[in-house]
């Protein structure tokens, strides 16, 4: 259930702010329920949901005045700076220059690669009929590069690109109701009608929490997400399609099923979580979808997370274990997913024939689970003599 909570952010105004009034109307654009422009720039950055108790209003104050004021100067630099028009005009010009300038960059300038992407996507959603189609596919330009912006040992996956693929593909949710939201909250934006909430941003300064906000439900071990029949496959103008696979979120029940009794010793407690189901009537299909379903694992004084998304072509599996890592597994799991591997995570990809690969994906994150803490750290799994191991078992 989503912590937004329209009457507290508004408690939580400080007394500096001079229209409240014009304040608190503005905050119910925030509402997860509006599937806005607006609510997705936040999940951007944010996440979708204020859900942790441990968020005050406050500070969801200070995340959304940080939205505001980020993406309004962002729209003043293309409009005073790079001379767009504004909403329902033919942005393709500034779109190359931009797309242009996005090559020139190698993978120390991503963070900025990100900020050209969102200012694209901005533009792109708000074009005009004529020059919608050429828009898109010049921000999917981007996407792509940042996608292949590699350091030199890894290719860092980008959240923010796989964000903004879904956001301006046609084919997910309604995407002209999507479109017209951008519409009128970027014009809103640049004719300043948010002034009370970029105001709130003095007051309040930038916010505190590094976390991500994410929605979850913590359901009964083996509880299965309720799934959409029949859904066609997702493409987004790329070699690879991203594609829902029900099957892959099985690989979390062989997990529990085939997970070993250490000597009937140490019994393992499961425990799946999974997004709410709120979360799948609020927000497109393709985010709806790609959310990862989490199980625990405890055996003993440790903790082992598995994450798995029913997204094949885009999400790995990722494996956090507390002996390893040494935060939580629920701040390891809600950064990016290059800066979850930085903290200790493990992925797993879901490859092979199709016969098989459910079956070797999850003996494979067993043996992740049951490798010794070093074994983990450095190595990855092999087969051999007939079962999948890293390191040498327990």
């Amino acid at each position: 259930m989503s912590l937004y909570n329209h009457a507290a952010l508004v408690g939580r105004l400080p007394g500096k702010v001079s229209d409240r009034a014009a304040a608190s109307d503005l905050l119910k654009r925030f509402d997860p329920e509006r599937d806005s422009y607006l609510v997705w720039r936040l999940g951007v950055e944010f996440g979708y949901q204020f859900v942790d108790a441990a968020i005050q209003a406050e500070e969801q104050l200070r995340v959304i005045a940080h939205v505001v004021t980020e993406e309004l100067a962002q729209l003043h630099t293309l409009r005073d700076s790079l001379g767009w028009e504004g909403p329902i005009s033919d942005p393709t010009e500034i779109l190359g220059t931009l797309l242009e300038e996005a090559r020139s960059m190698d993978y120390g300038g991503i963070d900025k690669a990100h900020r050209i992407l969102l200012s694209m996507t901005s533009m792109a959603i708000t074009s005009d009929d004529h020059s919608l189609r050429a828009a898109t596919q010049q921000v999917e330009a981007v996407a792509d590069l940042i996608s292949d912006m590699r350091t030199d040992t890894a290719k860092p996956p980008s959240s923010v690109a796989r964000a903004v693929y879904r956001y301006l593909t046609p084919e997910l949710g309604d995407f002209e109701r999507r479109r017209w939201q951008a519409i009128v909250d970027v014009d809103d934006l640049l004719a300043g009608k948010f002034s009370a909430l970029t105001s709130l941003h003095d007051h309040l300064g930038p916010p505190q929490t590094t976390f991500r906000f994410l929605d979850r439900q913590i359901l009964p071990p083996g509880t299965q997400s309720e799934a959409r029949p029949a859904l066609q496959p997702i493409t987004n103008y790329r070699s690879s399609p991203t594609v829902f696979d029900e099957e892959r979120l099985r690989i979390l029940d062989r997990i529990t099923e085939r997970y070993p009794r250490l000597r009937d010793v140490l019994e393992p407690r499961f425990c799946l979580i999974s997004p709410s189901s709120r979360v799948r009537e609020r927000l497109s299909v393709g985010d709806a979808l790609a959310n990862y379903h989490v199980l625990e694992i405890e055996v003993g004084p440790k903790i082992f997370a598995v994450a798995a998304s029913p997204m094949t072509g885009q999400d790995a599996i990722y494996i956090v274990r507390s002996d390893v890592s040494s935060a939580p597994w629920q701040e390891v799991l809600t950064q990016t997913k290059q800066r979850a591997r930085d903290l200790g995570a493990k992925t797993v990809r879901v490859t092979g024939d199709s016969g098989v690969r459910y079956s070797q994906a999850a003996d494979r994150v067993i043996a992740y689970l049951t490798c010794p803490a070093h074994s983990f750290r450095s190595s990855t799994p092999v087969f051999y003599e007939g079962r999948w191991s890293v390191g040498e078992y327990w």
